[in-house]
Parts: structure tokens; sequence; C-alpha cells
């Protein structure tokens, strides 16, 4: 059984260098009514592709995965945490990622402290890297495509990143994720002359009890 969403937008992006992306303009049209943050959005995912202009940091990556929970911080701001890690090289790297949720459906904020990006620092200040949910299917063999894109003024944008996380390891919901992506038009950044192209990560011989194969 394939699981299929939305096949329009809200509304086309014009794609460029130079500003990124609304939420509205790439998300699926129904996303609002079908994404559900506290029910069937948490959850343990695969990475099963991603792009990222860092990528070349790491030649072989592999075993990508996180696993999402809602939580609050003392002032009741809501979260996702994200305990996610890869290997690299045979490498373990996990890392704890949070996202703050907004009045959005389906788009999240997190914060990188500038004072760790050393000469960066006065460029940057405090980065907010947006996360939007591009398309979503729930249940057990659901899946999240994501979307990060960060700009500075006149630099224009600066870092992108696409994730395709499924609750499984199928050929069928990369296929389905691939399409998503297509739909959305945010396969402009991975099919870019020169640009850095979309990595499928190998889920094989990973240490995970619960992959649906």
């Amino acid at each position: 059984m394939r699981f299929s969403a939305a096949s329009v937008v809200l509304a086309s992006a014009v794609f460029n260098e130079s500003r990124c992306p609304l939420p509205h303009e790439i998300q699926a049209a129904d996303l609002a009514d079908r994404f559900d943050l506290y029910g069937n959005y948490p959850g343990m995912y695969y990475e099963l592709a991603f792009h990222d202009v860092l990528q070349f940091v790491c030649p072989k990556v592999s075993c990508v995965n996180t696993n999402k929970t809602l939580q609050k911080y003392t002032d009741g701001q809501e979260y996702v945490n994200e305990a996610w890690g890869l290997k690299c090289l045979g490498h373990d790297y996990p890392q704890v990622l949070l996202n703050n949720v907004t009045d959005t459906p389906g788009h999240f904020e997190a914060f990188v402290d500038a004072g760790k990006l050393g000469k960066l620092t006065g460029l940057l200040g405090n980065v907010i890297f947006p996360n939007t949910v591009i398309d979503f299917v729930p249940g057990d063999a659901g899946w999240t495509v994501e979307f990060q894109c960060v700009e500075i003024p006149v630099l224009g944008v600066v870092y992108t990143g696409i994730n395709y996380y499924s609750k499984n390891t199928t050929e069928e919901a990369f296929q389905d994720m691939d399409a998503a992506a297509k739909r959305a038009g945010i396969d402009f950044y991975f099919t870019r002359p020169f640009g850095p192209t979309l990595r499928r990560v190998p889920q094989d011989d990973c240490p995970f009890d619960s992959v649906i194969v």
C-alpha cells in the first residue's frame, strides 16, 4: 500500500538564492488539517535521504535517525526535542536538536548560539534556523519531509537543508517523500548545477530494533 499526501501546495514559490520561501509557499495545501503535532508526528524516524550544504563534512554517512518528542520549557513554550544521530565513517555522532513550536502548523524555529560560531559571531548574531514540514503522512508507516533555510541580509540564502524522515526504511517510502519534495518545488535546491545533491542514507547494519523493512 502506498502512502500518498496532498498533490498541490498552497502557493508556488519563486525559488532563488536571495530569499527563503515562506512556509505557505511550500507546504502541501491541506497540511494544516493533516499535521498532528500531539499525536502522530512524535516518534522514531529514519532518514532515507538528505540535502545539506554542509554535507561535504562527512564523505560517508549512514544510520541517520531521530526520535522526536514534544516537550515544554519552564515558561510553557513547547518544543520538539530530537534525539538525533548519524554514523560518519562508522563512528557515532549523537546530537540533540531543539525546535520551538510556532503558530504555523508544521513550522518550527531552532536557535544557534552565535557565541559558539567563532569569527562568524558578528556577522550572524543569534541565528534562527526555521524548520518547515513540507508534507506529512501519519501512522506507524508514515513520514515527514522537512526543509530548513536561512537567509542573511545582503548575503541572501546561506544555508539549506532537506530531510526525508520515515518511520520505515522501504524504497516505497523514499519515492513518496521524493515526490512530495518535487511537488513543493524544493528539489530546486538539490538539482542545481555544481550544488550539493540529494544523498541517500544507507540504513543497513544499523543498531535499530524497530526498523520496518
